[in-house]
């Protein structure tokens, strides 16, 4: 999984030579990026298998370790500042600073629902630094962390919004977009990495992320002992039980966890079954706790899910009252 090439440019304290422009690395469309945890930085012994890399990282237990493919795109407005000049008295021109990269992301897979998704990162732009996906070249894009020890980070970012939606008006569907700016032009033009691998063996545009593993209470089924969970994804636009309660069933009800949220007592799940009638599934607990108690229910992790036999999904903990 050794990329093929790695094209690192670095500040030059000295003109570059200029020599034939045979060899070289252009950006092409970008389809995709990759939200990754703020100074996450990648050690020269991960990037000589960056796809397995990026692949662990984007199902990683943690969410504050977890990166986040953002795409397909179907169109991209360039909506960059300009770079900052002035004109002394005597009519000399002088460079200020650069510009700022900001960039339009528009996309319409995955609709409202996807929307939703999009909002929980704006103005994250502090948690999260990014990595661009080249699929025309088939290159991650990044800079360079300015040490030894390591071979990649992501750009610094500045701003992350998601725009107003602009609504189907007979002519045209439903526009959904982001604008992502990036902190640092230097990063991008005089400090990037391109690490380009074999589009057969390691197409980099199949980088995935995970589907949410939504928690819902079947309403007045938690009875100090044991509650009826729906499980669905797509912000519940389809219902998993069908796909998935009898791999849920096979797997050990340890994967799942409980706390009584006033005491801070571990509610142990001792069963977990299928309820047809609701299509649902039966936590039952191993002690009981106190009607009008909350708890915190934890879906099982991102690998405990694929040891069960739902590979590609994470969920969040829900909050349920006893009745």
């Amino acid at each position: 999984m050794t990329p093929t090439n790695i094209y690192n440019f670095n500040n030059a304290v000295a003109p570059l030579n200029t020599g034939p422009m045979s060899v070289f690395y252009e950006l092409g469309t970008i389809y995709k990026v990759i939200f990754i945890p703020k100074g996450k930085m990648f050690t020269n012994t991960e990037m000589l298998t960056p796809y397995a890399t990026l692949d662990a990282l984007c199902k990683n237990n943690t969410i504050a370790l977890r990166a986040f493919p953002i795409g397909d795109f179907i169109d991209f407005q360039d909506k960059s500042t300009a770079e900052v000049t002035a004109t002394t008295g005597y009519g000399y021109m002088q460079y200020i600073t650069d510009g700022k990269p900001v960039w339009e992301f528009i996309w319409d897979q995955g609709g409202m629902s996807f929307e939703k998704v999009m909002k929980s990162f704006q103005g994250l732009q502090n948690s999260y630094d990014l990595l661009v996906i080249d699929r025309d070249a088939n290159v991650i894009l990044g800079t360079d962390p300015a040490t030894a020890t390591y071979a990649l980070k992501g750009f610094s970012l500045e701003m992350i919004y998601s725009t107003l939606i602009k609504t189907n008006n007979a002519k045209e569907k439903t526009r959904h977009s982001t604008i992502i700016a990036l902190k640092d032009a230097k990063e991008l033009v005089e400090r990037h990495v391109a690490i380009q691998l074999d589009p057969t063996q390691y197409p980099v545009y199949n980088l995935q992320g995970l589907y949410n593993f939504e928690l819902s209470l079947v309403p007045s089924s938690f009875t100090t002992t044991s509650a009826k969970l729906k499980i669905t994804t797509g912000d519940k636009h389809l219902d998993l039980y069908d796909l998935y309660s009898a791999a849920l069933v096979t797997a050990t009800a340890s994967i799942w966890s409980a706390v009584t949220d006033s005491t801070g007592v571990t509610l142990s799940v001792s069963t977990i079954a299928a309820n047809s009638a609701t299509k649902a599934m039966t936590l039952t607990f191993g002690t009981s706790t106190a009607a009008g108690a909350t708890v915190t229910v934890t879906p099982p992790t991102v690998s405990a899910l694929t040891a069960a036999g739902l590979p590609g999904y994470a969920g969040a903990p829900i909050q349920i009252t006893a009745v």
